[in-house]
């Protein structure tokens, strides 16, 4: 396996409308998750990739979509893995505030997923992949399961922000970390990737 780009999606009407979206809704980017797209897009031109992996919710595949674009004939693969989180009771209700700032007993009470099975869902899913790959998915899974890497609990990764459109790329075999939430790559980065 090499690197491993993880990229949040862009921001989205569910987003704007502070709503909790994981299985209900067709919720499109705004007009800023276009923007942060097309800047992932722009950022990631150029690396070498096989494949990109899409969350099924609509904000993250037309993520995808959009950084497909700078790739060529690379393929979409869509994977349940990589879905937003599970939100049970909570699905579809509004929500003030960063779900990605809740403690565990807040998301437990609250019968939202909890950290521990989005650090599961993706290491499963990562240990999967074999080749240099984009993944677009959610901020929460991308939290926990960078945190989980470098080894930090939940309660110590708690300042960690996984923007909308933000790129992290992992070394998974190595443990390595060479960004985390960021809108852009130094040349010096892009050339350990090349």
């Amino acid at each position: 396996m090499g690197y491993i780009v993880l990229v949040r999606h862009g921001e989205s009407e569910a987003n704007v409308k502070s709503i909790l979206a994981s299985r209900t809704g067709d919720y499109h980017l705004t007009e800023n998750g276009i923007e942060h797209a097309n800047n992932a897009a722009k950022v990631l031109k150029g690396l070498p990739v096989s494949c990109i992996y899409s969350s099924p919710v609509r904000r993250a595949l037309e993520t995808a979509e959009i950084i497909r674009k700078e790739f060529g004939d690379i393929r979409i693969t869509v994977s349940e893995s990589i879905h937003e989180t599970d939100f049970g009771r909570s699905e579809g209700k509004y929500f003030h505030g960063r779900i990605s700032d809740l403690t565990d007993k807040e998301r437990l009470d609250m019968d939202i997923e909890s950290w521990t099975s989005h650090v599961s869902r993706m290491k499963d899913f990562i240990s999967s992949l074999d080749d240099n790959a984009i993944v677009v998915s959610h901020g929460f899974l991308i939290k926990a399961y960078i945190s989980d890497l470098i080894g930090l609990r939940s309660d110590e990764a708690y300042g960690i922000n996984i923007r909308f459109g933000s790129i992290s790329i992992v070394v998974p075999e190595e443990s390595r970390v060479y960004a985390v939430g960021s809108y852009s790559l130094s040349e010096a980065t892009r050339r350990k990737l090349q």
